[in-house]
């Protein structure tokens, strides 16, 4: 089906596309027969489907890219002078293409000595004895043959066309490149049996053999001579022998219908989802913002208020940090007016036991006492007078910071020797520590 659908073809590329259709049916037939032959047949004739498939479709797009048509029709349809005057043969002006066309069609036709030749052998071997596959191959065959004369002859040989563009030179070295490994994949094609999984024998050069394969490409070419004005005007089947108009096209516009009828109905609900998403998102982003301001207002007077506070504190702080130091002041000068008068107390005492002293031996002179009474008396009354000067001296030292040279004893501690000005730092420590407890609560 594949070959016959080839063979009505007028496009190059549909020409070929029909083709991997009947060549993929020549590689599902070797691997449904399960046997050696037949699935070593198909998988090498996969890689040689490869290779010459992708031969000819370089070559058929290097025609449209020069010529920039594909139409089998129009590259044999003869225009009026002016038009023709401006053509070229392809093969005159692509020979490159053309020889690479030439050997993907001898390599899908079977020819010997060609990839094609080996893999198609293969595959009659393990159809042979078979029944109607094997029928259906060898016709399969056959119209590989016609189809490709068709290809090659109205294609290239016969075909005119204005050359638009020139062909690059890596597409030419890609159609000699693949071109090389068609024909030495044919000749040797041991260089890839060792990928085969049954390891079947490749060794398929026979008299019997090649006889065989030129019998069914000599046939092809026959069939095409007899059908060339044929199939050059073409061959038009009716509508409703093509599958395509039968089935393909009427379910490809109720699919294409349903397609638009629920695409419309999804795309509105998309949009509609959109729009009220996008709506919702707006409304929020709007009151994100108010709300943002808000906040903003808030904080803003808040911390203009924490600072006003601060700053408050801070002048409060400063003032009682002056009335602290103007305390002190007046405390030190007071302490310093208290400790000059106790200093001048204590110089009036000195003075007054002195001239007690004075007056007790004036008056031990003229009284009737014995001497030594009146000397025993004087001298106690004189030590009773310096005892004072030696506490005044010892009081003196401290205040003006000097060391005791004798620890303190508390027979020492009476009024007169009391430290004024401890006592008065004592209660301005209580005073400084009640206030730093309050402002610290």
């Amino acid at each position: 089906v594949g070959v016959i659908c080839a063979l009505l073809q007028n496009d190059m590329r549909r020409l070929l596309s029909y083709h991997i259709v009947s060549q993929v049916g020549y590689m599902v037939a070797g691997a449904g027969l399960a046997t050696a032959y037949g699935v070593d047949g198909s998988l090498l004739h996969a890689v040689n489907h490869m290779l010459y498939k992708a031969l000819l479709f370089m070559s058929v797009g290097a025609v449209i890219y020069a010529a920039q048509t594909e139409d089998l029709h129009e590259l044999t349809h003869r225009g009026t002078k002016e038009e023709e005057r401006h053509k070229q043969y392809i093969w005159k002006t692509l020979p490159i293409v053309t020889i690479g066309v030439i050997i993907g069609a001898l390599s899908i036709s079977g020819v010997p000595f060609f990839s094609g030749y080996v893999s198609k052998y293969i595959l009659k071997h393990a159809m042979y004895d078979v029944g109607l596959a094997e029928v259906l191959l060898m016709l399969a065959s056959i119209g590989t043959a016609a189809s490709f004369c068709k290809l090659v002859y109205l294609g290239f040989f016969k075909a005119r066309a204005r050359i638009v563009n020139k062909i690059p030179v890596s597409v030419h070295l890609a159609i000699v490149g693949t071109a090389a490994l068609c024909v030495i994949l044919g000749v040797y094609p041991q260089l890839i049996s060792g990928l085969l999984p049954y390891a079947t024998s490749v060794s398929v050069y026979s008299l019997e053999g090649v006889w065989a394969a030129l019998r069914l490409n000599i046939a092809g070419v026959l069939l095409f001579l007899n059908l060339a004005k044929l199939l050059q005007k073409g061959i038009y089947l009716p509508p409703w022998a093509s599958i395509e108009y039968v089935i393909f096209a009427p379910l490809g516009k109720l699919i294409l219908r349903l397609f638009c009828t629920y695409g419309v109905t999804i795309d509105s609900t998309v949009n509609t989802l959109y729009l009220k998403s996008g709506n919702g998102l707006y409304q929020f982003c709007q009151y994100v913002t108010s709300l943002d301001k808000g906040l903003d207002k808030v904080v803003d007077g808040g911390y203009v208020r924490i600072g006003d506070a601060a700053r408050r504190i801070t002048n409060l702080d400063s003032s009682l940090d002056q009335a602290f130091v103007s305390g002190y002041t007046h405390i030190g000068d007071a302490a310093q007016r208290l400790a000059n008068l106790d200093s001048s107390l204590d110089q009036a005492f000195v003075k007054g036991y002195t001239h007690i002293g004075d007056a007790a031996q004036r008056f031990t002179d003229h009284s009737g006492h014995p001497p030594e009474i009146s000397a025993e008396s004087y001298h106690e009354t004189d030590l009773a007078a310096d005892r004072p000067v030696d506490k005044y001296d010892q009081r003196q030292s401290q205040f003006e910071g000097g060391r005791r040279s004798s620890p303190w004893t508390p027979a020492e501690w009476s009024t007169k020797n009391l430290n004024f000005d401890s006592l008065l730092l004592a209660m301005l420590l209580v005073v400084v520590l009640i206030v730093i407890f309050y402002f610290g609560r």
